[in-house]
């Protein structure tokens, strides 16, 4: 699916859900800075996450209880939604992605594509490998499991 090239710079969003990531979210916070609108959601974290989200620059909003992964990115999705972002780039807070990646995303978007997905560098379980491997083949997503995707904001 493609959609209408945007005639300006979309607003960027950058989700990032966390639960107790103190140790690697200040330096993904910082990157992702660079190019959008930085939304930490926090999942109930116990261990200062939190404020080194804030102190990195981040916009932290947190979940009413401990929501998991899916419930964070819903959460985020909505709230990135609600102020009226563009685009909304998903990333995980333990550094497996790279934030640098983020302007290729962005260029996808505006060349028109409605969802695009990274690939993660480390090996797969083998219940993640089939699920990628059907989607590969069916559709030619090459990680659908990914956490980094971009997403237009039309949910």
């Amino acid at each position: 699916m493609t959609v209408q090239k945007a005639e300006r710079e979309p607003r960027v969003a950058i989700v990032i859900p966390c639960y107790n990531e103190s140790a690697t979210i200040a330096p993904i916070i910082r990157t992702c800075k660079q190019f959008g609108t930085v939304l930490v959601v926090d999942d109930g974290s116990t261990d200062g996450s939190e404020r080194i989200a804030q102190d990195a620059g981040g916009l932290v909003t947190k979940t009413a209880g401990s929501s998991g992964y899916e419930g964070a990115i819903e959460h985020g999705l909505r709230r990135a939604y609600d102020q009226g972002f563009d685009v909304v780039i998903t990333i995980d807070a333990d550094g497996e992605h790279d934030p640098e990646l983020i302007p290729d995303f962005i260029t996808a978007h505006k060349l028109g594509a409605a969802l695009v997905v990274g690939v993660r560098p480390r090996p797969q379980r083998l219940a993640e490998w089939l699920i990628c491997g059907y989607c590969r083949w069916r559709f030619g997503i090459k990680d659908i499991l990914c956490g980094m995707k971009d997403l237009i904001a039309m949910f």
